[in-house]
């Protein structure tokens, strides 16, 4: 996942924020996979927990959200998936690859949906958290937020 944003441009704050968001992910499909879920149900779980992941992170890093969500995903893509059903259809003439191939495209929209459902999930985490934070800074006796970067002669 930190390959695939570096390989991205992402900036190199960003990097170790993707890596543990595909490890959430890899724990979380796991995790899933073995209180008996099957595999889409376990790939859409994962991916909400890369998109809260990702939602709620994104803010402190000053980078989009998507692109820690989108670096988490890229473990969890269904690409041995998508090569046995070609596989199965070209090679062997196998109707087999059709289901293959209908399992590679539900565990891809399983991965939209549940990260876009998981950023929806991460906005009143972000609000939460914002709050918390004006409150524990304590009061501002007066001037900007940031300190100004002017020198004064």
């Amino acid at each position: 996942a930190a390959c695939f944003s570096l390989a991205s441009y992402a900036p190199l704050g960003a990097l170790p924020a993707s890596a543990g968001a595909g490890a959430l992910g890899a724990v979380a499909h796991g995790a899933v996979g073995l209180l008996g879920f099957n595999q889409i149900s376990a790939t859409a779980l994962a991916a909400v927990a890369i998109g809260l992941c990702g939602g709620t992170i994104s803010r402190r890093l000053h980078v989009p959200p998507l692109v820690i969500a989108v670096s988490g995903l890229t473990p969890l893509l269904p690409g041995l998936t998508t090569y046995r059903a070609m596989f199965e259809l070209a090679v062997q003439r196998s109707p087999s690859g059709l289901s293959t191939a209908a399992a590679a495209v539900a565990t891809a929209l399983a991965l939209a949906a549940g990260v876009v459902l998981g950023e929806f999930f991460a906005q009143p985490v972000r609000t939460g958290l914002g709050r918390l934070e004006r409150r524990l800074a304590g009061p501002r006796m007066a001037g900007p937020l940031r300190p100004s970067r002017r020198r004064l002669d």
